[in-house]
């Protein structure tokens, strides 16, 4: 799995991106997506979202990922 990620902190926000892939019953997936995270002054996570696609076969990352 790779992750890459990018912060706002005067936002306090969070978008993490990433992309996996693996053999499920004999086929191989790839899945991608973005992790959205906000937190509170403290630190803490107060809203956590994903989006995420998957695909048949093995998909290789984007050109500078």
């Amino acid at each position: 799995m790779s992750v890459g990620s990018r912060t706002d902190r005067r936002r306090h926000r969070a978008a993490v991106e990433w992309w996996a892939t693996w053999l499920e019953n004999g086929e191989r997936l790839t899945m991608t997506g973005t992790t959205i995270l906000r937190f509170r002054d403290d630190g803490l996570i107060v809203d956590h979202r994903d989006l995420w696609s998957v695909v048949a076969g093995r998909e290789e990352p984007y050109d500078g990922w």
